[in-house]
């Protein structure tokens, strides 16, 4: 089975292969290359966009189903079975999760079903150490796999006796159970590259200490050894070493996997505690994304690197899933009217400053990176992102991509007050395997100096004291904003706030606002009214969802957009 490689043409998303042929199947088409109405286009951009959201790493109760009946009824997966193997896993995972609960019988089918197609994957033609490398168009299976090893632990009576190494308790030396452990600590590390106990490359007499050479264990030890080699960036030589570790790891794990009955492999991995297929899956997760920005005159023909995370971070699996900078379409749209805007006015005066943009909340830096990437090749810009890994990665793309001297990063917190922040890790409600970073306000200044815990998650600040926005711009000698974009999960008022003199003076040109709708978590902490009156008050025009002036502040109280929307303003001219 060989694995597509990253292209230029890649379908960005199941609407826009879908827009490719009516839905109802026309006689003798078909995605069969022996049949006489072969959809070759079609197929090809049906195929991607299927790994395109199996990529998202989201669940088949997030995917149209539709697309699922299309595909059967034009055997994509004669051409696609890489995107039908994934799928099939999320198809079982979602059965699993259904209530009332399944009985035993129909979880012992499941399991042994997936026994079956495991066995054949990863028993058959698929080569893992070929799969997993930088040019590799990834499908996602070992994340939909350790999906259905996790919600066939709910089922204990279909699996053996739970591993006793999994046991809490006091231990001599570094035992099997402590190893399993310091893998799941792992396998959620953000840092690049991570900080780790782990060994880099484990001898002969550690794998010999952990079951030998068809040990589950000994296999995930060389997996994350393989993991840390890919993230030393530094290294040319860093994918050689990786893959010679993986190949290895591959036979340890196949070897594994022959040892058990034909109903036990996955059976055995799910009473235990290492996490085999969740290791594999962080090695699936490109850390560098190579994306085609066609909008851009400025990268035609380049290829854009795009540093993200290596975790199942929101934002990283949009890029991945993607292959576009995560930015909202009327934040791009507004980004160039205020471009020309400003260009037209610099004409007219007869100024050449260059155009200055400043993004709090940045995270990976899509907004940040499109700005400097599609408007013009001067573009000075400020990111400002409080999370550490992220601002590292972010710091990464820029000097990959040869914008590090017009674009700089500021590794700092916003608000009004000066208080402390601790940093959560916020898991989406509906799919808490992903996750973004967030913030909460600390009760006392006595809890507010920064501090850093290697063992946090991400390994970054776990604790800031805030700065104000007009302090920190300063400090950058950023005394003119043409665009601002705030982005800080429901603080958006308060780094207004701390920001104020500049947006009265006129010090800041235009802003982007993010809202968010009733019900999300961010909502709560927000008040999008209060946002468009401190901005009309310091002489903006806003506009929101179409609406401006009056009925723009009235649908902010009233009438928001559902999930996430932008709210815009700007100086009249």
């Amino acid at each position: 089975m060989a694995p597509p490689r990253h292209t230029a043409r890649v379908a960005l998303a199941l609407g826009v292969a879908v827009a490719l042929v009516v839905v109802e199947r026309v006689s003798g088409q078909s995605c069969n290359p022996s049949d006489p109405g072969y959809l070759q286009e079609w197929c090809f951009e049906r195929c991607l966009a299927m790994q395109g959201w199996l990529r998202l790493r989201f669940s088949y109760d997030f995917f149209d189903v539709s697309h699922w009946d299309q595909s059967e009824a034009l055997s994509l997966w004669e051409v696609c079975p890489q995107a039908h193997i994934s799928l099939r896993y999320a198809q079982a995972v979602l059965e699993f999760r259904q209530r009332p609960r399944l009985e035993e019988t129909r979880a012992r089918a499941l399991r042994n079903e997936f026994e079956h197609e495991t066995r054949r994957l990863l028993l058959g033609d698929f080569n893992i150490s070929q799969y997993i490398n930088p040019v590799t168009l990834s499908f996602a299976p070992f994340f939909h796999l350790s999906q259905f090893v996790q919600e066939l632990r709910a089922y204990p009576e279909v699996l053996p006796p739970a591993d006793a190494s999994c046991q809490e308790g006091p231990s001599t030396g570094f035992s099997a159970g402590d190893y399993a452990r310091a893998l799941r600590e792992y396998v959620e590390r953000e840092e690049v590259p991570p900080r780790t106990s782990l060994p880099s490359d484990p001898a002969a007499a550690t794998i010999d200490a952990v079951g030998g050479r068809c040990s589950t264990l000994a296999a995930a030890l060389v997996f994350a050894a393989a993991d840390m080699q890919r993230q030393q960036l530094d290294n040319p030589k860093r994918w050689q070493r990786a893959s010679q570790l993986i190949l290895k790891a591959s036979d340890i794990m196949r070897c594994a996997i022959r040892q058990h009955e034909p109903s036990g492999y996955l059976a055995d991995v799910a009473a235990g505690c290492v996490p085999i297929f969740e290791l594999i899956d962080r090695l699936d997760r490109q850390i560098v994304v190579p994306l085609q920005l066609e909008e851009s005159p400025l990268w035609k023909d380049r290829t854009f690197k795009m540093h993200v995370l290596p975790t199942n971070n929101l934002e990283s699996n949009h890029v991945r899933g993607l292959l576009k900078l995560h930015c909202d379409g009327a934040f791009q749209r507004f980004a160039r009217e205020r471009f020309d805007a400003s260009a037209s006015a610099a004409k007219t005066a007869g100024s050449s400053r260059p155009f200055s943009f400043v993004e709090v909340g940045a995270h990976l830096g899509g907004c940040t990176l499109f700005a400097a990437t599609h408007l013009a090749a001067d573009v000075q810009a400020l990111a400002v992102e409080p999370f550490a890994p992220a601002a590292s990665a972010l710091q990464r793309s820029a000097s990959a991509n040869g914008l590090a001297g017009r674009l700089r990063v500021a590794a700092r917190i916003i608000c009004e007050g000066g208080g402390g922040f601790e940093h959560r890790r916020k898991v989406a409600d509906e799919a808490p395997w992903q996750h973004q970073p967030a913030w909460v306000e600390l009760p006392s200044e006595a809890d507010a100096a920064s501090s850093t815990d290697p063992a946090a998650d991400g390994g970054g600040a776990l604790r800031q004291r805030c700065s104000r926005l007009d302090a920190v711009l300063g400090e950058h000698g950023v005394g003119a904003v043409d665009l601002l974009r705030v982005h800080v999960l429901g603080a958006e008022l308060s780094v207004l706030r701390s920001a104020l003199p500049m947006l009265q003076s006129g010090a800041v040109k235009a802003v982007a606002v993010a809202v968010f709708s009733k019900g999300m978590d961010w909502a709560r902490q927000q008040d999008p009214s209060a946002i468009g009156r401190l901005l009309r008050s310091s002489g903006f025009s806003i506009s929101y969802e179409g609406r401006e002036g009056d009925a723009a502040e009235t649908a902010l109280e009233t009438q928001l957009a559902m999930g996430t929307s932008t709210l815009l303003a700007w100086l009249p001219s």
